[in-house]
C-alpha cells in the first residue's frame, strides 16, 4: 500500500488533522481530491466529533469550516426538496425509492449534509414516470436545458430530462441502471408504503455504487467509495446473494474490481471466498488483475485523472466482460451438445 493510501485511509476515518502531518505536495494533493469530491463537509464533521479542531492550520480549518456550512445549507434545499417528492408520490400512490448516493445520503450516513449530492435520483415505475414529472412540474420545477448538448449520444430512455428548482436537480429514472434489461430488483411490490420510500437492500445498494464506481472509469470516486464503506458499516452483506447479483446483472468485473481497490484503499474487510468466486468467474490473469488494480487506485487518487487512465480500464473492463459472455456461450454451447 502506497503512502498516499495509508495517508488517505487515516485521514478519512480517523483523524483528519493528519494531514498536516504529510509532505506539502501530499497534503496539496490530498487537499484537491477531497474538494473535487465534496468531502470537505465530512471531514470537518469528523474533526469535530474528534475534538481535533486544533490540529488543523487556520487556512484549511476556515475553508473546510465555510465549506461544511455551504453543504449544510445546501442539504437543507435537498431534504426539503426530497420530502416534497415523497409527498407528492404518497398523495397519488405512486411507489418511489431513492437511488444510489440518493438513498446513501438520507439513510446510510448519520447526515445528509456529509454526503455531497449532485442530484436527487429516485425510481419510480416506468408508466408513472411522466405523472411524476407532471407533479413536479406543478410545483416550479422546470426541465433543465442541456447547454453543452452537441446532438451526440441521447440521453437514456430510462431517465427523463432533469428537473430543477432553486439550485434543487431531480432526476426521475424508470430503471436502477442504463442496462438492456430491467435488473432484478427493479420491480415495485403491489402495496405501498404511505410515505416512506421503498430502499434498496444492502446487497442492491453495493451493486448499483460499484457500477457506478466503475461507469466513472474510477476517477473522483472517492466520494462513492465512502459510500459503499458506510454500507458495510451499517450493514452485514449477504455475500452469496452479492454474488448472485453481479452476475445476473452481468456486473461481476466492476463488482469485484471496485471491492477489490476499496480494500486497498479504505481497508474495507471484503469477504475472501467472494472475492476468490469472482475471481473465478472473470478468469483474469494475475498480472492483469494486479493491473487493473493499481490503475483503478491511481485513478482514484489523482486530481485531475487524466481521461486516458478511464480510457484504459473501461477497455479492460470490456474485454473481460466479453471473455465471460464468451466463455458462458461456450460452456452452454457444450451443455447443449
Amino acid at each position: 500500500m502506497s503512502r498516499l493510501h495509508t495517508a488517505l485511509r487515516a485521514i478519512l476515518l480517523d483523524d483528519p488533522s493528519f494531514i498536516e502531518g504529510l509532505p506539502e505536495r501530499d497534503a496539496s494533493k490530498l487537499g484537491r481530491l477531497f474538494e473535487a469530491n465534496h468531502l470537505e463537509a465530512f471531514l470537518y464533521d469528523l474533526l469535530k466529533r474528534k475534538g481535533w479542531e486544533r490540529g488543523l492550520s487556520p487556512q484549511r480549518h476556515t475553508a473546510w469550516k465555510n465549506a461544511s456550512l455551504l453543504a449544510a445549507g445546501r442539504s437543507m434545499a435537498f431534504q426539503a426538496a426530497f420530502h416534497e417528492i415523497l409527498s407528492l408520490c404518497n398523495q397519488r400512490s405512486i411507489p418511489v425509492r431513492p437511488l444510489r448516493e440518493t438513498q446513501a445520503a438520507f439513510y446510510i450516513y448519520p447526515s445528509p449534509d456529509l454526503r455531497p449530492l449532485a442530484n436527487l435520483e429516485v425510481q419510480v415505475p416506468p408508466g408513472r414516470a411522466l405523472e411524476l414529472r407532471a407533479a413536479l412540474k406543478s410545483s416550479r420545477f422546470f426541465e433543465l436545458e442541456d447547454l453543452w448538448d452537441t446532438g451526440g449520444e441521447p440521453q437514456s430512455p430510462h431517465i427523463l430530462p432533469t428537473l430543477e428548482r432553486d439550485g434543487v436537480t431531480v432526476k426521475i429514472c424508470k430503471r436502477s441502471i442504463r442496462q438492456i434489461a430491467p435488473g432484478p430488483w427493479d420491480s415495485f411490490p403491489a402495496v405501498e408504503d404511505g410515505d416512506l420510500p421503498l430502499l434498496h437492500d444492502a446487497e442492491t445498494l453495493l451493486i448499483l455504487l460499484c457500477n457506478e464506481v466503475a461507469t466513472r472509469g474510477f476517477c473522483h470516486s472517492l466520494a462513492n467509495l465512502l459510500d459503499i464503506h458506510w454500507v458495510f458499516k451499517k450493514s452485514n452483506p449477504d455475500w452469496r446473494r452479492l454474488n448472485e447479483l453481479s452476475r445476473e446483472t452481468n456486473l461481476s468485473v466492476e463488482t469485484c474490481l471496485t471491492l477489490l481497490v476499496l480494500r486497498q484503499v479504505l481497508g474495507t474487510p471484503v469477504d475472501a471466498e467472494f472475492l476468490r468466486e469472482m475471481d473465478d468467474r472473470i478468469g483474469w490473469s494475475e498480472s492483469r488483475r494486479r493491473l487493473l488494480i493499481k490503475c483503478a487506485a491511481t485513478a482514484i487518487l489523482l486530481y485531475p485523472a487524466s481521461p486516458r487512465i478511464a480510457e484504459f480500464l473501461g477497455g479492460h473492463l470490456g474485454d473481460l466482460k466479453a471473455a465471460g459472455r464468451l466463455s458462458a456461450a461456450g460452456q452452454s454451447a457444450e451443455k447443449l451438445g
